[in-house]
């Protein structure tokens, strides 16, 4: 942790500049990295009419909210009213028929006992029976079906979510598994970010995740990896792994860019410094100042230093350094070596 001691005086007349130091410690770090994302649903249909017809009615427009089973579009039903209305007369009719054939077979019972009818015609009648109560069950599937053709008239959602477009207008002739209306739901909403394969294989489904809508500020939303998918792109070398948020939030819309921050732990406790302690020099070595203590104060040095892994504002420090060092991080841009410095 950086610390801050207030001023301190001049040592023997030297100028003394102001600084911010740290002292070194090996630590697990945070190793946060921003991706950015693009919010779809988890459900999204073009919702068709499951037979051809002439679109009578469309209930909905675009943008409209609807929930699961509302009626959305209606076909010109006429001759499918009729057809059912013709299959359930004649049902009627072979229950009547049926009925009759019934009635004759019951009394063929009485006719045996008293031996007044042939064997033939009580046989006929029995036959009778049965055929007429096997064609009272095949128009009942007649009836089913027209009653089926009909339904297939109208179209309703299949789940709740918001009408994203429509695609036909009432009038127009449409043929089955044209598209009508296109349904997005709302209440399931994911994000598939491309990860670099440096970073997917330390992805957990436990893995800290935050999502950052841009239009929301500061505001991040809990989130969580329901998917981790081990297939990469061959040419930029990234892998899919699918975020979604915690609890639904209405300010995540299909559609809108968000960035999703992974947050890791370092495998390893590890020696690691801001990056503005860090001090290039034209030749490409790093250094980093630290401050040393030297009679009543401190003074500054310079140390070379190899860089190591890279986290999300902090650097590895793999040589140079040791656990107590106190490194500068403000400050350091103008210093000498051997210059009296001061925490601020």
């Amino acid at each position: 942790m950086a610390v801050t001691l207030g001023s301190w005086a001049q040592a023997q007349g030297q100028s003394v500049a102001p600084v911010e130091w740290m002292a070194i410690k090996a630590a697990e770090v945070d190793d946060a990295f921003l991706l950015a994302a693009t919010v779809s649903s988890a459900r999204r249909a073009a919702l068709s009419a499951r037979t051809a017809g002439l679109v009578a009615e469309v209930r909905v427009d675009s943008g409209a909210r609807v929930v699961a089973g509302e009626e959305l579009l209606r076909l010109d039903q006429a001759l499918a009213e009729l057809a059912v209305a013709r299959a359930r007369a004649a049902k009627d009719a072979a229950e009547l028929q049926a009925a009759e054939s019934e009635r004759r077979r019951a009394e063929t019972e009485q006719l045996r006992e008293s031996r007044s009818i042939s064997v033939t015609e009580a046989a006929a009648r029995v036959a009778e029976a049965r055929v007429a109560a096997a064609r009272v069950a095949e128009l009942s599937v007649d009836l089913r079906e027209a009653e089926e053709r009909l339904v297939r008239h109208v179209v309703v959602a299949p789940f709740a979510g918001v009408v994203s477009r429509k695609l036909t207008e009432a009038g127009e002739w449409v043929g089955t598994g044209t598209p009508v209306l296109e349904l997005v739901s709302t209440a399931e909403m994911r994000m598939d970010v491309r990860v670099p394969q440096e970073r997917f294989g330390r992805l957990r489904e436990d893995t800290v995740v935050e999502i950052l809508p841009r239009a929301g500020g500061d505001v991040r939303l809990p989130g969580r990896i329901t998917a981790l998918v081990p297939v990469g792109d061959e040419a930029a070398r990234t892998f899919l792994v699918r975020v979604e948020p915690r609890e639904p939030n209405e300010r995540l819309v299909a559609g809108m860019a968000v960035g999703v921050e992974f947050r890791l732990l370092s495998e390893e406790a590890v020696v690691a410094v801001p990056r503005d302690a860090l001090v290039r020099r034209p030749d490409g070595t790093v250094n980093v100042w630290l401050a040393v203590p030297e009679g009543a104060g401190w003074k500054a040095t310079q140390r070379r230093v190899q860089e190591g892994r890279r986290f999300a504002t902090t650097v590895e420090l793999r040589s140079g350094v040791a656990a107590g060092d106190r490194v500068i991080v403000r400050g350091n841009e103008t210093l000498r070596e051997g210059q009296a410095v001061a925490p601020q």
